[in-house]
């Protein structure tokens, strides 16, 4: 074993100086401050190396940043449902449900979402023409009849993120003061027991969370993903009329 050599992290004619200075003038005792004397320099500069390594590994400026203020919003919709119907337990005039569903297509449309996994969706974008009342007749200036082909061209197939994962939008905000907003999309489904009924039933939560550094950031995104699906609903509306005429019923 090289005690004075480079291992030791000294060289050997200073390491044999400090032993010389250090001569008591018992042998034995020489002895031992001559083999303990490398091995004790060795220790202490290797220390001082993993000690300058962690201190240069340590961002030193997090001390001297303002603490970041998260700006946050959430977007929540719950149903229960029956083998009989959907409840929406929004209540009043929320239409929070119609939100979310702007946001979704806006973000597929718009392709913000870079997504490596994702869950497809044929949705439709504009409203269920199921609901038409069937009392009145229905008359097309351009005599195109309501086929299911005119139906499904109403839909799209969207792709939707992976519930309960931070996603990127990227920076959003107005003018300049654009900053980044992140979207995670939390949902559960959870079966739940009536007791004034035999069947069934579940409960749907779904609740879009948004955090940003820029107070309006979100805001702003929100507003204009929502100006997108209006526009996209005004461009599927058809020069369809109808004709307050009440049908017969048939005898």
């Amino acid at each position: 074993m090289d005690l004075f050599g480079e291992g030791s992290g000294l060289g050997s004619i200073q390491t044999m100086g400090i032993v010389n200075s250090l001569k008591t003038g018992n042998v034995v005792v020489d002895m031992i401050f001559a083999m303990l004397l490398p091995i004790v320099i060795g220790i202490a500069l290797t220390s001082v190396t993993k000690v300058q390594a962690l201190v240069q590994d340590i961002d030193w400026l997090k001390f001297f940043r303002s603490k970041k203020v998260m700006h946050e919003r959430r977007i929540h919709h719950s149903t229960i449902t029956s083998a009989y119907r959907t409840t929406d337990l929004g209540g009043g005039d929320s239409q929070n449900e119609l939100l979310i569903k702007a946001i979704q297509l806006y973000l597929d449309f718009k392709g913000i979402l870079k997504l490596k996994s994702a869950k497809l969706e044929l949705q439709q974008i504009g409203e269920d023409d199921s609901n038409k009342n069937n009392y009145y007749y229905y008359y097309n200036d351009e005599e195109n009849s309501t086929t299911l082909a005119d139906t499904l061209s109403k839909y799209k197939v969207v792709k939707k993120p992976l519930h309960n994962i931070w996603l990127d939008l990227g920076n959003h905000g107005k003018g300049t003061e654009g900053h980044n907003i992140e979207l995670m999309v939390a949902e559960t489904k959870e079966d739940i027991n009536n007791k004034n009924s035999d069947s069934m039933q579940q409960k749907h939560e779904l609740t879009l969370i948004f955090k940003s550094e820029g107070k309006d950031s979100i805001d702003v995104f929100i507003d204009k993903a929502y100006e997108w699906y209006l526009d996209q609903l005004r461009t599927l509306e058809d020069n369809s009329r109808y004709l307050y005429e009440m049908k017969q019923p048939s005898k």
